[in-house]
């Protein structure tokens, strides 16, 4: 039984990738962007502005904007 188990938890984890959704990071990154970055395009110019002003953004753009920096990718859903 242990066996299974550890087989189980082992196969939960490979290919396994987090990622932020375009929902989570306009919900609550958008007014920091306009705010701070207002004129440059999405992606990482505007990753690399919100890095820049990260002591300024709400408490959960900084959480979107870490994740971003550990190599989650944004997705449409």
């Amino acid at each position: 039984m242990k066996l299974f188990i550890v087989i189980l938890t082992s196969c939960t984890w490979i290919g396994y990738a987090e990622a932020v959704t375009m929902n989570e990071a306009v919900r609550y990154c958008y007014s920091d962007g306009r705010k701070f970055c207002r004129d440059l395009d999405h992606g990482s110019k505007m990753q690399s502005c919100l890095n820049l002003h990260f002591q300024q953004l709400s408490p959960r753009c900084q959480k979107i904007v870490v994740r971003l920096n550990q190599g989650e990718t944004i997705t449409l859903f």
